[in-house]
């Protein structure tokens, strides 16, 4: 990038910062992800400081995951090769300011509905480790979705499934969704496999079942061992 646009890009971002906008960073394709510049986008909501506080903390409450055994999934750079989109969907990441929680909003484009071969084509996917599966076998597990109702063409809910992609899943459950961030959970217990699983899992989000592009916001996903473990 030439400087002067180097610089002017700078400016962008400084004012995006101080005036409390939404900063778009990219988009997430499946199998990688595309080097972008950040832009601003058309929002000039303010940002209320509290929620910052309120989303900073979700996000503390699903890695606290990691230290119970379990795994976490944020859209923050360290996790963003977790994810993989499906065709026919589509994920944006955001940030409210340069020091915030970043964010992603999934829009699906195809029914939940059609045939599959993998449980990745029918949305957002994330794979968690095979030794999870391992030391969850035959055991109850929580699982936690950290969600909101887009800004932008609102879906009044999601669908959220635990693939074991061995030994069953948890069918798909919906998530009620408000106009602000909320952790859902949900238990289910894993089918025990005698000779042991030789998979990671999955968990699968899809924002329309339709199929018709109405989108969802989410901070991230959790899995861990229930807490009777």
């Amino acid at each position: 990038m030439p400087r002067a646009g180097y610089l002017i890009l700078v400016a962008l971002l400084l004012a995006a910062t101080a005036a409390g906008v939404l900063v778009w960073t990219k988009y997430l394709e499946i199998g990688k992800s595309q080097q972008l510049e950040p832009i601003q986008t058309s929002s000039t909501a303010p940002v209320n400081p509290d929620q910052n506080i309120r989303e900073t903390q979700l996000v503390a409450q699903m890695l606290e995951a990691t230290s119970q055994g379990g795994h976490a999934a944020t859209f923050a750079e360290k996790d963003e090769g977790k994810w993989k989109i499906a065709d026919g969907h589509r994920l944006e990441r955001f940030s409210l300011n340069a020091s915030g929680p970043v964010f992603a909003r999934l829009s699906s484009g195809l029914p939940r509905d059609k045939p599959f071969i993998a449980w990745s084509e029918l949305g957002l996917s994330w794979e968690i480790p095979r030794r999870f599966a391992q030391a969850s076998n035959g055991k109850p597990i929580e699982i936690g979705i950290v969600a909101r109702q887009s800004k932008n063409a609102p879906a009044p809910s999601a669908s959220v499934i635990f693939a074991t992609r061995q030994s069953g899943n948890s069918e798909w459950r919906k998530l009620n969704l408000t106009e602000e961030f909320a952790l859902t959970k949900f238990s289910y217990v894993v089918p025990p496999a005698p000779e042991g699983y030789t998979v990671g899992p999955m968990i699968v989000l899809n924002s329309d079942v339709s199929g018709n592009g109405a989108a969802v916001e989410i901070l991230g996903a959790y899995v861990k061992l229930s807490p009777s473990n």
